[in-house]
């Protein structure tokens, strides 16, 4: 078989209670691809052995070539990415989420493709969410919590500018990363057909964390760099609703006039309360 260039990481955390047919599923539709990845990392943060055995034994049923790393402690999504992106030794990496799938046999070879013929070095690619299609756009609006493009399984991209994920981060993990790759390295080339199917249920992250949580991440976030607030001032609003705009422009006066952040951060959280409440309306097919 030919060397396609590509390493899948496949991060999972089985204790979460992610349903064994989702993780088979994810696997099957990797299997299924015209272009096979030329290994598969499943980098693991359960404790559990006995559960972990009983996921990883099936393994065995898949043509695929396996590496797994199992990590000492449970970290979180951002270093449990992070320990399989350090052992990736091929062109290209993909990480795709345990709950997410592959829609298409042929996704791994309109990647390729498309960051080949584009002469790009990153591209994301759009997503079937509870049988509504989510096309990434570039917005600057990323870091109040309008995530524009996607899960982190939407994105592929050559592995020498694939950034790491911040390990303090939770429910900012891929906007913030997200960001960073935008900053370095330009907009990503944006693939309209949808090839990833993602997955939703009671086990994603997102789940457990609280209004706290969020506001310590967002704190964290403008205390690593004054980028970050300085992006959301020149950010364009119009993309928001009118009565979020006029908030938004109330607490960056503020800001502006006081110096303090914490404004900021309560807007932020605006928006990522925003962000889940859209996403829902899009499982239930409402606007």
């Amino acid at each position: 078989m030919n060397s396609s260039g590509i390493t899948t990481i496949v991060p999972t955390y089985f204790e979460s209670g992610l349903p064994l047919e989702r993780f088979v599923k994810c696997l099957t539709s990797l299997d299924a691809q015209l272009v096979k990845p030329d290994i598969v990392i499943i980098t693991d943060d359960s404790k559990d052995e006995t559960l972990r055995n009983q996921y990883l034994r099936v393994l065995m049923d898949f043509s695929l070539n396996f590496s797994c790393i199992r990590n000492n402690e449970k970290r979180g999504m951002g270093s449990n990415s992070n320990n399989g992106l350090a052992n990736v030794k091929t062109e290209y990496v993909h990480i795709l989420h345990s709950d997410d799938l592959l829609n298409s046999n042929t996704a791994y070879q309109v990647m390729l493709e498309t960051i080949k013929t584009n002469n790009q070095r990153w591209v994301f690619a759009a997503g079937e969410i509870g049988g509504k299609i989510v096309i990434p756009a570039l917005d600057d609006l990323l870091l109040v919590g309008q995530n524009s493009l996607g899960g982190p399984s939407g994105l592929f991209s050559k592995s020498e500018i694939y950034l790491r994920y911040d390990p303090n981060l939770k429910m900012m993990v891929d906007v913030e990363h997200y960001f960073r790759m935008i900053q370095s390295f330009g907009p990503p080339c944006i693939i309209e057909e949808p090839l990833i199917s993602y997955g939703v249920g009671n086990w994603q992250v997102q789940r457990g964390i609280s209004d706290g949580d969020v506001r310590r991440e967002i704190q964290y976030l403008l205390s690593k760099s004054n980028t970050y607030l300085e992006h959301i001032k020149r950010a364009d609003k119009s993309k928001l609703d009118p009565l979020f705009q006029i908030r938004l422009q109330k607490d960056l006066r503020t800001i502006r006039e006081q110096g303090s952040i914490r404004t900021l951060v309560t807007i932020s959280i605006l928006g990522v309360k925003r962000l889940l409440a859209s996403f829902v309306r899009k499982l239930r097919g409402t606007k």
